[in-house]
């Protein structure tokens, strides 16, 4: 059973005080964060890897220092986790212009192999992570997990020390909200760190302002312990989503964003991608962020921008003939371009596309009559951030994937915070755009052309902590049920899943036979040590293009 607290105040969260102009000395931390080292050479932000291709990964660090100039750092890599015998060895440097962050693309690894590394200034060593390589050619079984939207002002990453505890992940795949960007005040009553406390040493909202702020939001993140030992445990692929940079971002601005309060847009926008690629396990150091990477034979994952690469500006009004404008576009021309080649050249059995945002069509219209009319309009008006208000993109991208008969597509999405499982399919529009039905058999599955898996959040305020836990269930209980009088139909029948009140995560299977989501549910966010659940598991066999339920979890590797 999910908790609450009496009051909507996040316990035991103390004030974290940013002391000095190149570190963030931080007192007083929750009983989670990991201990502060205050001599004048520590790794207090751990370690990290990710994009793991068949001979290389990332290996990222942050240095804490009290000194002024360049940092020489020492990294290496092992077969053992002693680091007894070093097969991979280099030297690099940090500096302020990087935040004192470190990224080393370490080459010439075996296939499908687990390494374990560790850095090192001087005599200071960095926690041992572990890491692994993705396989070259056949491959029988593959396992990620997948998460989103982790809010720290919003409750404890619980679900990521889960994740940590598993032992047979091939990677974690995070689709977006790593950091917010907001306060408190933007998103939740309950209390947040003060972090930006060195404004005041910049411009008000200039691109060095932005570029701090931005900066001291992953430095927190960082210091959970859960997310800490996710990183230390296994390799991350991450993609961005809205709240890396401000909330409802598009390619030229945001909603959450007012040029006369927060400056310049392009600056601001500049400054959080710079600091995204400084602390993340990421390769490159500047956008485009779109790119694929191959696990053997058995899978191809290929990660989309829906944000800032080329996304218009979202329209609000879901009777609003803007929606249907021919070009409106959410990837931009030279992503789509990029994207549609490599789903139709990819030669893996499994097509996997990391998306921020849900993709199939949801009709929330039902919503907007009754006693609940207000919350349902801003749903709908809600859900066309999402591909619904893109919709003959969407469209073109549906109809391509079904006239060059590419099989085993898989769509990860988030954004939302629900839990989802859906059937992706086809709509028969009439001439003035509108849909007028489905080309979909919800009992047989015929019609479908692709499947969906969504994540819920990892803290992130869910359905019932935003609208009521009465007005969720009651959403959720109808949302792909047949409705009542007097409308008489399933406005859904294309999900086959949803939780619109649970923090979690799903694991995902990839094998030969099929692909199969199992989600997982933490007890207690407001705990940093909550349990989970097995919540339910959904799958796609291969070749036939739709989901059915799975009467157990996934098989362990």
């Amino acid at each position: 059973m999910k908790k609450y607290p009496k009051n909507c105040l996040l316990k035991n969260r103390s004030i974290l005080n940013a002391l000095l102009l190149l570190i963030l000395p931080l007192l007083f931390l929750r009983p989670c964060i990991a201990q502060i080292d205050t001599t004048n050479i520590s790794f207090n932000h751990g370690v990290a890897s990710g994009d793991p291709t068949f001979n290389k990964v990332i290996l990222w660090t942050r240095v804490t220092t009290e000194r002024a100039g360049a940092i020489n750092v020492e990294w290496a890599v092992s077969k053992d986790r002693s680091m007894n015998t070093v097969i991979k060895s280099g030297k690099t440097s940090t500096d302020i212009s990087k935040d004192y962050t470190v990224k080393v693309d370490v080459s010439g690894l075996a296939p499908a192999t687990t390494y374990y590394y560790q850095f090192k200034v001087e005599k200071k060593t960095s926690i041992i992570g572990k890491t692994k390589t993705a396989p070259v050619s056949a491959v029988s079984i593959l396992k990620f997990a997948v998460v989103s939207c982790s809010n720290y002002a919003e409750g404890y990453f619980s679900a990521l020390g889960r994740i940590a505890d598993r032992n047979n992940l091939d990677a974690v795949i995070h689709l977006g909200d790593y950091i917010y960007e907001g306060t408190e005040r933007s998103f939740t009553t309950r209390e947040s760190p003060s972090i930006n406390s060195k404004s005041s040493l910049y411009p008000a909202k200039s691109r060095s302002w932005w570029l701090n702020y931005y900066r001291e939001r992953y430095a927190i993140s960082h210091l959970d312990s859960n997310l800490s030992r996710a990183h230390q445990q296994h390799p991350f692929i991450t993609i961005w989503d809205d709240h890396e940079t401000a909330d409802n971002a598009y390619a030229n601005g945001a909603s959450g964003h007012n040029p006369d309060v927060d400056g310049n847009w392009p600056e601001r926008k500049s400054a959080a991608i710079q600091a995204y690629f400084e602390w993340m396990p990421i390769r490159g150091n500047t956008s485009p962020i779109y790119r694929n990477l191959k696990f053997g034979n058995l899978m191809e994952l290929i990660l989309l921008d829906t944000r800032l690469e080329g996304r218009d500006k979202q329209v609000y009004d879901a009777t609003s003939p803007e929606l249907m404008t021919k070009d409106r576009t959410m990837l931009g021309n030279k992503q789509k371009k990029w994207f549609l080649s490599n789903l139709k050249s990819s030669n893996a059995q499994w097509k996997i596309i990391a998306n921020q945002v849900i993709f199939t069509l949801l009709n929330v219209s039902w919503t907007k009559v009754g006693p609940f009319s207000s919350e349902g309009q801003q749903l709908e008006n809600n859900l066309l951030d999402y591909w619904l208000g893109y919709p003959l993109e969407r469209d073109s991208i549906i109809n391509f994937i079904s006239q060059n008969t590419i099989n085993n597509v898989v769509m990860l999405s988030a954004s939302m915070h629900c839990a989802l499982a859906a059937d992706i399919t086809q709509a028969i529009r009439n001439k003035n755009g509108a849909k007028e039905k489905l080309t979909y058999n919800p009992i047989t599955g015929q019609g479908s052309i692709a499947v969906e898996f969504a994540a819920p959040s990892i803290t992130s305020a869910n359905f019932d902590e935003k609208i009521g836990a009465s007005m969720a269930h009651t959403f959720e209980s109808l949302f792909n049920k047949d409705l009542p009088a007097p409308f008489g139909f399933n406005p859904n029948p294309q999900v086959k899943f949803i939780d619109l009140d649970q923090h979690g995560y799903f694991i995902l299977t990839v094998s030969k036979e099929q692909i199969q989501a199992d989600w997982y549910f933490v007890e207690d966010i407001f705990n940093s040590h909550s349990e989970e659940k097995f919540a339910e598991g959904w799958l796609s066999k291969s070749g036939k293009n739709f989901l059915q339920r799975s009467t157990k979890e996934a098989n362990n590797k």
